[in-house]
């Protein structure tokens, strides 16, 4: 089938729902999408700031503390 839902929410029914969740259109969609991507995100990491990004619970950047005088303003 592969079609999607119907413009307006209101227009759309539980048989809609079931319909997509079966032709899995949205996963197609995802892998469609994939396929365009020519560059991995670790790939775009390493050509954009020249290393390897850093794996695990500690590669997110640290949020700077917030110190006396900035809090007090």
């Amino acid at each position: 089938m592969n079609e999607m839902l119907p413009d307006r929410f209101d227009d759309i029914t539980a048989d809609d729902i079931l319909r997509l969740v079966a032709d899995k259109v949205a996963e197609h969609k995802t892998l469609e999408y994939k396929a365009t991507l020519s560059v991995s995100i670790l790939r775009q990491s390493r050509r954009l700031y020249g290393c390897w990004p850093i794996k695990g619970a500690f590669s997110q950047p640290l949020k700077a503390k917030a110190t006396a005088t900035a809090t007090a303003m």
